[in-house]
């Protein structure tokens, strides 16, 4: 029996056990003849309604409303099923955007609903990750400030619950008593798919739950939540005999203990820390359901740890926006954006309170610029790039020196960026002075002394020497990086880091990338560069 084919079968089973009249559950590969999840594909036409939006009489009352995409999904997929008065609530709402904030709420907080608010979530798949990522840390903001709004909780979400959910987050947690999810994020019924056990691991029942939720309600964000002073993280960490089942358990935490980070000093912390972080990455592994959404954007999974003395939920083991990326793809999308940065076409990205949210406790950059200090070349403007999307060194010439490929080295090996990009642009003003020569006053000789070798490589070229200087000295600089040892000439032997050089236009704003930024590059210095 094929992977679809038993979800169906699992569904219908479970829908032997729902009360009269409720919708049964279908699973892709049910009634969609296209067996596509909830939340399309990029390829997908965005107008197509299946054909099995015509089962259920809700998506045909939603189609009347002109939600034609909205009734398609609830057609095709029972579990996402509310009432009517819901639908009515929202049928005004433009697709794919989050309904507008409550009185008093920040700016972009989409969810921030009344208490006694019985409008229904969106389908999940306009609840983004991003999003869902956001709406549990200010839910846990309410709740260790004593603002509670205690949401979705009164008849009117039961009743709204009655024929289907759509949680927007998967919490895998602890069974301590002291740990609720949906008292800690101050959410309610229907807003969160929780798995709890002691010690918050993952067996192939958890695994089996969460792609449940994952794979058939289309939720995207995983948490594990793990908390300080665990009792059965305490009791791996003691070791010794069990009765019962508990041995079970302690076997389950023991590659958490052995890899228990010992830098915090406490092994309870330290081991239950490392079983967050073995958890998620767990989850984010198994194949081929979790894995195959990982992998194709449409899941995210993080790590968290709750404070039993503050009630603060920290994020520790962060699932990276650019998660999977390799260097290559992470320059297509550099590419793209300066794309549309060229062509005045920016979608400015990742410039919200909900990306300022998600990147407080941590970053997972697309790539590293290296560039020069020069206020007309900003990275994250001319790439069409937002918060956390870029880690950005800049210096005068973008020259590289100790303090530079440190913090190079920082990104590529600490936080898993894949690419650099050494980024010089053309009328650079130091290289012009370099190339100049003379005496200068302060630290502008230091400056001056790094750009040379590039003046010597470029002087025997024929034409303009400052744009000779400025494309030898990006080949230079990342000739540099590719050799630098131990760290990052390792990772570009192992594949795992691509350096590549490039030129800004000041007058086009067009950027051209040099997978070798080689010796054509540098004996073509009239302008004419071979683009990635």
């Amino acid at each position: 029996m094929n992977r679809r084919l038993a979800i169906a079968a699992a569904a219908l089973l479970l829908a032997a056990f729902r009360p009269a009249g409720a919708q049964v559950p279908v699973w892709p590969g049910g009634h969609d003849p296209a067996g596509h999840r909830p939340g399309a594909r990029r390829g997908d036409d965005p107008h197509a309604v299946p054909a099995a939006a015509a089962h259920g009489e809700q998506a045909h009352g939603l189609a009347e409303h002109g939600q034609v995409e909205h009734a398609a999904a609830l057609g095709a997929h029972g579990d996402h099923a509310a009432t009517d008065t819901e639908h009515t609530a929202s049928a005004h709402a433009t697709p794919g955007h989050a309904a507008s904030p409550a009185p008093g709420a920040p700016a972009g907080t989409a969810h921030a609903t009344p208490a006694h608010d019985n409008t229904a979530h969106a389908a999940p798949d306009g609840i983004a990750a991003d999003e869902a990522l956001a709406r549990l840390l200010e839910g846990n903001a309410r709740f260790t400030a004593a603002s509670q709004r205690h949401p979705h909780q009164d008849a009117g979400r039961l009743s709204a619950l009655a024929g289907g959910q759509a949680p927007f987050a998967v919490i895998i947690s602890c069974s301590d008593s002291r740990v609720p999810p949906e008292v800690v994020f101050d959410q309610g019924l229907g807003d969160l798919f929780v798995v709890r056990v002691a010690g918050n691991v993952v067996d192939d029942l958890g695994l089996a739950s969460i792609e449940y939720a994952a794979e058939h309600l289309g939720t995207k964000l995983v948490m594990v939540l793990g908390h300080e002073r665990c009792g059965a993280v305490t009791a791996a960490v003691q070791g010794g005999h069990l009765p019962g089942h508990l041995p079970t358990l302690m076997e389950a935490l023991q590659p958490a203990v052995s890899a228990r980070h010992e830098a915090h000093g406490d092994p309870v912390e330290g081991a239950m820390l490392a079983n967050v972080e073995l958890t998620a990455a767990r989850v984010r592994g198994s194949a081929p359901i979790l894995a195959d959404l990982v992998a194709a954007g449409e899941l995210k999974v993080v790590g968290a740890r709750y404070d039993l003395d503050t009630g603060v939920v920290e994020i520790v083991d962060p699932a990276p926006h650019h998660a999977g990326l390799d260097g290559h793809q992470a320059l297509d999308r550099l590419v793209e954006g300066n794309r549309r940065f060229a062509s005045a076409g920016q979608a400015w990205p990742r410039q919200d309170q909900t990306r300022r949210v998600q990147l407080a406790t941590g970053q997972a950059p697309l790539a590293i610029v290296l560039c020069c200090s020069d206020s007309r070349v900003p990275p994250e403007v001319l790439f069409d790039q937002g918060l956390g999307d870029l880690f950005v060194v800049r210096v005068a010439g973008n020259v590289a020196d100790d303090a530079r490929i440190a913090s190079i080295e920082y990104a590529a090996e600490h936080l898993g960026t894949r690419l650099v990009v050494v980024l010089g642009h053309e009328r650079c003003g130091a290289v012009t002075a370099a190339v100049k020569g003379g005496q200068l006053p302060g630290h502008l000789p230091a400056l001056m002394d790094a750009l040379q070798p590039a003046v010597a490589l470029a002087r025997p070229v024929h034409g303009d020497l400052v744009e000779g200087t400025m494309l030898a000295n990006i080949e230079l600089t990342a000739k540099q990086l590719r050799t630098s040892r131990p760290i990052l000439a390792g990772l570009v032997e192992k594949g795992e880091l691509l350096v590549v050089g490039a030129r800004y236009d000041l007058d086009t704003g067009v950027v051209e990338f040099f997978d070798e930024p080689a010796p054509q590059a540098l004996h073509a210095s009239n302008g004419g560069h071979g683009a990635h």
